[in-house]
């Protein structure tokens, strides 16, 4: 049976990947447009990290 295979990333900044996955002279700005074209999927992680009171 033939499928496809997806393969993402719970983000895209990571510094040990410069040099290696990105290539040594990428800016950190421009990580995520050269991970969108090398990876089928990329997750941004976005959710509320603490309660804000006196609402």
């Amino acid at each position: 049976m033939a499928g496809t295979i997806r393969v993402g990333v719970g983000g895209w900044t990571y510094e040990p990947w410069r040099g290696v996955f990105y290539p040594d002279k990428l800016s950190q700005k421009k990580e995520l447009a050269y991970a969108s074209g090398k990876l089928t999927s990329i997750e941004q992680e976005c959710g509320v990290k603490h309660l804000v009171s006196g609402i």
